[in-house]
């Protein structure tokens, strides 16, 4: 019983951290897209459509 309690305690502790860390990724990448923006003066453009062009630039 004991190891079946560890085991689900592991799980959901994996999937909380699994979720905070593609949270701060996101915020990361919102970020990093708003400074782009900001940066190349298109700050009237959505932040999809600039990670779009980023995107297509990079390749």
């Amino acid at each position: 019983m004991y190891g079946k309690i560890t085991t689900l305690t592991t799980a959901i502790l994996a999937v909380f951290v699994q979720t905070r860390l593609i949270n701060k990724i996101e915020s990361v990448q919102k970020r990093f897209l708003r400074v782009l923006a900001f940066k190349t003066n298109k700050t009237d453009v959505s932040l999809e459509q600039l990670a779009n062009e980023f995107r297509v630039a990079r390749k």
